[in-house]
């Protein structure tokens, strides 16, 4: 847990070391990139790799949720008409 903790602090204090480095006037993005510091690379990098991870982890298990509400949905359909049927022969 606290390697977690760590790791995020250290993500975000790359993220505000990147916003004083980088700002410098007519460079793009990589060519600042390049002029910061070697860990502070890799945290940058780290950091998008992360948000990947979680991006990808959300989109799965969002999958999965859709794909059990559906499974779900089908299953009361048929209780319902089980049930539905049971009341329309006792009538």
């Amino acid at each position: 847990m606290f390697r977690l903790v760590f790791f995020l602090l250290g993500i975000l204090t790359g993220f505000i070391a990147a916003i004083f480095f980088l700002p410098l006037q007519g460079k793009t993005f990589f060519n600042k990139m390049s002029q910061l510091p070697k860990p502070l690379q890799d945290l940058i990098d780290d950091s998008i790799n992360v948000i990947i991870s979680f991006s990808k982890m959300t989109v799965g298990l969002v999958e999965d949720l859709k794909y059990r509400v559906v499974e779900s949905s089908k299953v009361a359909e048929k209780a319902m008409q089980a049930v539905r049927e049971k009341n329309e022969v006792n009538e």
